[in-house]
């Protein structure tokens, strides 16, 4: 900016290798790693960086503290905003949404996952804020919605579909709870619902069959590169997929989600950066014993059908899990793309526990 103006509103508004290129930069500049400036989701984190810059005097440390505030805001008004639908104990949300370690470990910095969770829980919290019975909406929450999806999609698109996606299914639970009084015409209205999605995603098959493969070979690429680059580390995984097609991803679905929300397993973490998910997959482990195994199941499933943000967080940790399962490759990557698994996997997992702590009581 210092040395030109005009060539760095240039990169600013541009998407970096693709329309740009390195006669812009010069040694009084710095040139940017080619890996970054040839990809325009990384090169919008650079840019948003540069931004920060300007009050840090580029100071990355300074940065550094900044996200993490700005982070640390985010989780904490998602778990007041928790707390306020009266679905968890507050000791509960908290250790659900504040003190998952590996979280904080790996997004509190400058990076593309700090973006991405920022993000999506800034669009969940004003999504709910839309479409949830005991909240008003305002032109903000509309807005909000709209900026942090924009920031989604310059930085890992396939996320926006994880957190679009499934508000249809939150809707179904939304028209369960309004019509609560009549049963039968929620039910007929809810599943109404559920058929018109089921039809709208048959029809985008249908019809954009070339779309789903284009992304589809985008993962397979994404694989291929983490698999290749030797930043992350050696510790790799594999869900045996060789089919990169819509009926290979539907068989490596269950290896895919698995990996996305308990892997690294203990005996895996034998590093010491990938000890703490290792130690987390183990509660994760216990947790879900505790939910199948303990107390009724079927009036779990109920509870979790009759509240729309349970519903949604359902949905979500599944599309979000099987995304970071199947593009990981190695865990070095999979515990970043897996950070806005955990807390809604918590939440899903402990939502039950104050119904049955209200009865101890």
């Amino acid at each position: 900016f210092f040395e030109s103006p005009s060539l760095y509103f240039q990169e600013m508004l541009g998407n970096g290798g693709i329309d740009g290129n390195f006669n812009r930069f010069s040694a009084a500049t710095g040139y940017p790693p080619g890996w970054i400036y040839r990809e325009p989701e990384g090169w919008f984190v650079s840019k948003t960086a540069s931004l920060i810059s300007f009050i840090t005097f580029k100071s990355y440390w300074a940065g550094t503290f900044i996200v993490g505030f700005i982070l640390a805001n985010a989780t904490w008004r998602l778990y007041d905003f928790v707390v306020g639908m009266g679905l968890h104990k507050p000791w509960h949300a908290a250790l659900a949404i504040l003190f998952i370690p590996s979280v904080s470990f790996w997004c509190a910095n400058i990076s593309k996952d700090a973006m991405v969770l920022i993000a999506v829980i800034y669009t969940i919290i004003n999504l709910f804020k839309i479409i949830s019975l005991e909240h008003k909406s305002t032109i903000w929450n509309w807005l909000g919605v709209l900026f942090f999806l924009y920031v989604i999609l310059q930085t890992r698109s396939a996320v926006a579909m994880a957190v679009v996606a499934p508000v249809l299914f939150a809707m179904v639970a939304r028209v369960r709870k309004k019509n609560n009084d009549n049963p039968f015409f929620g039910s007929f209205l809810s599943n109404g619902l559920l058929l018109i999605g089921i039809a709208l995603f048959l029809v985008f098959i249908s019809t954009q069959g070339e779309v789903l493969q284009g992304y589809i070979d985008e993962a397979s690429v994404v694989q291929q590169d983490f698999a290749n680059n030797q930043s992350y580390g050696q510790n790799k995984y594999d869900i045996g997929i060789t089919d990169y097609t819509p009926l290979g991803l539907l068989k490596s679905f269950p290896a895919a989600i698995l990996a996305g929300t308990f892997r690294p397993f203990i005996w895996e973490a034998l590093s010491p950066t990938l000890l703490v998910n290792g130690l987390e997959s183990l509660v994760f482990m216990y947790l879900t014993f505790l939910f199948f195994f303990n107390g009724s199941l079927p009036k779990k499933i109920r509870m979790i059908r009759r509240s729309e943000f349970l519903m949604f967080a359902f949905y979500f940790v599944l599309l979000m899990a099987f995304m970071a399962g199947f593009t990981g490759v190695l865990f070095g990557v999979l515990v970043r793309f897996k950070a806005a698994v955990l807390p809604f996997l918590v939440l899903l997992l402990t939502a039950h526990l104050k119904k049955e702590e209200e009865l101890i009581e």
